[in-house]
């Protein structure tokens, strides 16, 4: 999995296809963040939410683990000057942090995972969070009523998932709900905000 191919006009794609949906749900809960917190953002793509991130504080210590050369070189240009950054090149089974995180945020990325790649990942990362400390995810869902947009969703998720399939190698062919995992590992659901006609989700879970 791979996308370096795809990064340079994800955000024109993103934008085509959902408006500011998106990225509205990545800063969904942003507001929790604040003072000296130690966050950890996995596969943070092109840099708009670290942007965001930086800009609501300034003070936090920020490292960014992320498997694309090419996203990184773009989130760089994002960041505001002076702004330092750990940008942490390599895949997120790579990564042995030193310490815990206060925060760690994962934005669409739980969907490019089956299940067993799913529980491996919660597993892994639930590790990296202290006591107490939150886990910020956006994502995808099927909606819970209406017919029609679960079609909608349905005809969306299958043609993204054929559209990284090519471009970008991904081997996931099916969106995979990650709550059961999370409720596992020991996390509590605090808050959820749904968009795009359920199909959207921004969640904050609390370990």
């Amino acid at each position: 999995m791979n996308f370096d191919r795809v990064a340079r006009p994800y955000r024109h794609l993103e934008r085509l296809v959902y408006g500011g949906a998106l990225q509205a749900a990545r800063v969904a809960h942003l507001d929790v963040i604040e003072g000296r917190a130690r966050v950890l953002l996995i596969g943070d793509g092109d840099g708009r939410f670290l942007r965001a991130l930086v800009e609501r504080a300034p003070a936090a210590s920020v490292d960014v683990v992320e498997a694309s050369g090419r996203m990184i070189e773009l989130a760089r240009q994002e960041l505001p000057e002076g702004c330092e950054v750990r940008f942490h090149h390599l895949p997120l089974a790579s990564y042995a942090p030193e310490g815990q995180f206060d925060f760690i945020v994962s934005h669409f990325f739980l969907d490019c995972f089956d299940e067993a790649g799913i529980a491996a990942v919660v597993d892994r990362v639930g590790a990296w969070l202290r006591p107490g400390g939150c886990w910020l995810i956006s994502d995808f869902q099927l909606p819970r009523m209406g017919w029609m947009r679960r079609f909608r969703a349905r005809v969306l998720l299958r043609v993204m998932y054929s559209f990284f399939r090519l471009a970008a190698g991904l081997d996931t062919v099916r969106l995979v709900d990650p709550d059961r995992y999370l409720d596992a590992a020991g996390f509590r659901l605090e808050s959820r905000e749904t968009s795009n006609g359920d199909f959207l989700r921004a969640d904050r879970w609390r370990r």
